[in-house]
């Protein structure tokens, strides 16, 4: 079965064995939309039967649509327990960090400078045709569910899988 059915087929295990009590870490990590929805309902239906669910994320949407109360932990140690009903995103944010989030970074850091890296039109393994441009003091996220190339991409780009075309440069020379 593919990845995301197999995580299904975990989580429809634990119901069918009547547990009573479910942990569920990052359950949607690998989930397309429409498969995260059906976990949520089944999730609401266990918890109106009675089961207890601890639901481990740190996707903040998830925690406010399926959690009644938050427990926040940060390097190891319990910084907020409380029902959720009485924080705001902002709240949650501020635990998990230890500080207002826009406090922590200067000015500097958030006007990207010249371009370091470029990756123009490569294609490796099942990605095709990607671009990105990565300048001095800028992060750039590589995001998509469980084979949608995400993590072929990175090898392609720090050398670990062969490119079948396009090309690449750091610091404005050819780069491979």
């Amino acid at each position: 079965l593919p990845l995301a059915a197999r995580q299904m087929t975990e989580i429809a295990k634990a119901v069918a064995a009547d547990a009573r009590v479910l942990i569920m870490d990052e359950p949607t990590e690998i989930l397309a939309q429409e498969e995260t929805n059906a976990l949520f309902r089944v999730i609401e239906q266990l918890r109106d039967e009675g089961v207890a669910i601890v639901y481990i994320s740190h996707r903040l949407d998830e925690i406010f649509r399926v959690a009644g109360h938050v427990t926040i932990l940060r390097d190891g140690h319990v910084v907020t327990s409380d029902d959720l009903s009485g924080l705001t995103r902002a709240d949650i944010v501020r635990s998990m960090v230890g500080r207002e989030l826009a406090a922590g970074y200067p000015r500097s850091a958030m006007a990207p400078g010249a371009a370091l890296l470029r990756v123009d039109s490569i294609s490796s393994g099942p990605v095709r045709d990607a671009s990105l441009t990565l300048r001095a003091g800028e992060i750039v996220g590589l995001v998509g569910l469980v084979g949608a190339g995400r993590t072929e991409l990175a090898q392609a780009i720090f050398g670990a899988a062969p490119i079948r075309s396009g090309r690449m440069t750091l610091d404005a020379r050819p780069y491979a």
